[in-house]
């Protein structure tokens, strides 16, 4: 199950995006205000928002460094992908392998009971937890600009100029990835 790279790259990217929009929408209520009119509003009794559990887990999900080799990148798509199916999530068969029907409402559901397996890249975790990333993502942005790649920091995200770099070009990519965010 050796896939492309680049293209590894922008379906965790795409899949991330969705998984973060998910968790985002899971916060608490804020407290009101003093002095604020309180209005009557019905509540489930318990329900304080994602656990802490729930919070750490998703902190502490599989990490994939620029280092990270291919075979490692794929067994962790694949403790995803098995997650996901014992879920319920629906399977199709896409060149030759079966991957989650990302369409179907109960491969979506299935998805957000696993996200504590969903690797992410050494960039996504710092733009998830770290209050630099911002600072980082526009270091990272300079060191790859350093070795002639045109790219920029588009909102907080990194962008090609000319699409996504060669392979010759993506080890410079990785190089400043590590120098920018660290280790993990």
């Amino acid at each position: 199950m050796t896939y492309n790279t680049n293209f590894r790259r922008f379906a965790v990217f795409i899949t991330a995006a969705v998984s973060a929009t998910a968790l985002a929408a899971c916060g608490e209520n804020p407290a009101p205000s003093e002095g604020a009119k309180q209005q009557d509003v019905a509540t489930i009794v318990g329900t304080k928002g994602p656990s802490t559990a729930a919070s750490s887990a998703a902190a502490e999900r599989p990490l994939i460094r620029p280092d990270t080799s291919d075979e490692e990148k794929d067994r962790l798509d694949q403790l995803w992908n098995e997650c996901r199916k014992a879920n319920g999530a629906k399977m199709e068969i896409y060149q030759g392998e079966e991957i989650v029907d990302k369409t179907a409402p109960e491969s979506e559901r299935a998805t957000e009971k696993c996200v504590d397996k969903l690797p992410e890249e050494l960039w996504e975790r710092a733009k998830r937890t770290d209050p630099l990333y911002e600072d980082k993502l526009r270091a990272w942005v300079r060191c790859i600009q350093s070795h002639g790649i045109k790219a920029t920091a588009e909102g907080k995200f990194l962008s090609f100029e000319k699409g996504l770099p060669s392979e010759s070009e993506q080890k410079f990519v990785d190089q400043c990835e590590m120098d920018a965010f660290g280790e993990g």
